[in-house]
């Protein structure tokens, strides 16, 4: 269907509207707010710099832990849906069996990818939580915690899915099992 043939500009095949959880919520509530923080910091320190001609210190700091917050819990957001961009070139010439089994490598991959360095991420921000950002009433440790979580986050909403994937085979053998 074509957006010309239903009227609406702006209307997509996979545009189906579905529900949202509460994390997701709240995700893409602090990603629009944490954005919102960085474009405002932006503009003020270009206002107190070429306007007023008295260049600000923390709003360089503020837009840069703002925008790494704001992209990382963005990062998130697609991976409840699974709807990050996907190469499935291949994978879609595959039957659903060999699907399933490439869907749960890559997720397997993904979560002990993310997983590893989260003890190191750990010690690290417990280790710069000494030194505060300039400028501001911060330190690392808290204004780059989100790493963290972002971390903790994937490992999550990735093993969410390799889950079902493992209930799936889980369902599909015991049904083998009790009709066979």
């Amino acid at each position: 269907m074509r957006p010309s043939e239903t009227g609406h500009s702006l209307e997509w095949p996979g545009d189906e509207p579905r529900t949202t959880n509460l994390v997701e919520k709240i995700e893409e509530v602090a990603s629009m707010i944490f954005f919102t923080i960085m474009f405002i910091s932006v503009l003020a320190g270009v206002f107190w710099r070429y306007v007023l001609n008295d260049p600000l210190i923390w709003t360089v700091n503020l837009a840069i832990i703002a925008f790494i917050c704001s992209v990382l819990i963005g990062a998130g957001l697609p991976n409840w849906g699974d709807e990050h961009i996907q190469f499935d070139l291949l994978y879609k010439r595959l039957s659903p069996r060999w699907q399933r089994v490439a869907r749960m490598a890559g997720n397997l991959l993904l979560v002990v990818t993310f997983a590893l360095p989260i003890p190191a991420t750990w010690e690290y921000l417990a280790f710069i939580t000494e030194d505060s950002v300039t400028g501001l009433p911060l330190n690392f440790g808290v204004a780059f915690a989100v790493v963290l979580w972002f971390l903790v986050a994937t490992v999550l909403h990735r093993g969410r899915l390799l889950l079902k994937d493992l209930r799936a085979i889980a369902r599909e053998r015991a049904e083998r099992a009790s009709s066979g």
